[in-house]
């Protein structure tokens, strides 16, 4: 078995001195497994050429031949010393050259002079392993905090107004489907004046009605504190009641059932003498929102009287007491005419007709309650 001795000297290259400072013998086969030990750190095993490691970029190897650094031919003749010359540069200064110098051996062994300075194992320190400092992961985390800081309010306010929006349209086909079955098993499909006008008062309509849903609680205006209690529902935006105070929305506080899913329904009749359409007041307003006295007004405010054709209104409560309690938002009455929901909602009833149209609630504004102030 041939077998080479690979001798390590001190200097090399220029110097010439051929002082030994260790001599490693290893058969041939064992040359690649050999080869990882001595440079475990200076060099690399690439389509089997021995080439500088990338990360000292101090110095470069040049490679002429497969046989560069670790020449190991069966015929000592073919190797040629300036085809196995390494050139090792970098800086001014650190620049020097040196060969291989093999020679065979009356055993049949080989001999391989190299410096000191190439071989890794025999003084060299240990590649340090690349990791961040503790400044560049602090920064890092800032930055990730900035971020998260700026995007996280955006997120949350979309999944909040996304999980309103299910709810609003969840309600409300439970509201409308309760209706048209009434409607089938009283004959009357499709006529929404007959049953805002049977059962004599609100409350005993509402009791019918919430026959056709899961309800799991229904209260008189007498006592609604089974029913959740009373509570305040905002308007979609500040609006002054006429008498500069902000305006609430009341009609969830009146007669109520409370469905499985704890939505909280009510509902108002508008049917006059028999028919849906009926004349109401609009009044008007100063500067400020105010009404306008009158003394010669039926109403003592300035004002005049307008036509509607709305039968009647059931008013919605998604969540029941959970917040927002905002009209437009969780709160929305629908109204109804004579053929069905009305297809004209107006916003300070929260306008379910665009939130079904266009996936999204109408614009909201919160505010505190109280003197109303511009």
């Amino acid at each position: 078995m041939k077998t080479i001795d690979i001798t390590v000297f001190r200097g090399g290259g220029a110097t010439r001195n051929k002082a030994p400072e260790s001599v490693l013998t290893v058969c041939h086969s064992e040359t690649a497994e050999l080869s990882k030990n001595l440079f475990p750190t200076s060099f690399v095993s690439l389509d089997k050429k021995f080439l500088r490691h990338p990360e000292l970029a101090s110095k470069s190897v040049e490679t002429k031949s497969k046989r560069d650094f670790m020449p190991l031919p069966d015929d000592s003749k073919s190797i040629n010393a300036d085809e196995n010359r390494l050139r090792l540069g970098g800086r001014s200064g650190e620049g020097r050259r040196m060969q291989h110098n093999p020679s065979r051996h009356s055993d049949g062994s080989q001999s391989l002079s190299m410096p000191i300075n190439l071989i890794c194992p025999f003084g060299c320190q240990k590649r340090k392993k690349a990791a961040f400092t503790m400044a560049e992961v602090l920064i890092t985390l800032g930055i990730i905090g900035i971020i998260a800081a700026m995007t996280l309010p955006l997120l949350i306010k979309k999944y909040q107004e996304r999980v309103l929006v299910v709810s609003a349209k969840r309600s409300y086909a439970i509201v409308t489907n309760a209706l048209m079955r009434w409607n089938a098993d009283n004959d009357m499909t499709g006529d929404y004046l007959s049953f805002f006008s049977s059962y004599g008062s609100d409350v005993e309509r509402l009791r019918v009605l919430t026959k056709y849903m899961n309800t799991v609680q229904f209260c008189t205006q007498d006592n609604v504190e089974p029913c959740g209690g009373r509570y305040v529902v905002k308007q979609y935006k500040k609006l002054n009641d006429g008498h500069g105070n902000t305006k609430q929305f009341d009609f969830i506080n009146w007669w109520r059932a409370v469905l499985v899913d704890g939505t909280f329904i009510t509902l108002q009749s508008e049917v006059e003498n028999g028919s849906c359409i009926h004349k109401y007041w609009s009044y008007e307003t100063d500067a400020d929102g105010n009404y306008i006295p009158d003394a010669s007004s039926p109403n003592g405010y300035k004002g005049k009287e307008n036509t509607s054709y709305t039968c009647g209104v059931i008013v919605i409560d998604t969540n029941g007491l959970k917040s927002p309690n905002q009209v437009g938002r969780d709160v929305f009455g629908i109204a109804f005419t004579q053929k069905g929901p009305e297809e004209s909602q107006n916003a300070t009833r929260g306008n379910i007709n665009y939130v079904l149209k266009n996936d999204k609630l109408i614009d909201t504004e919160d505010y505190t309650i109280g003197k109303f102030e511009e």
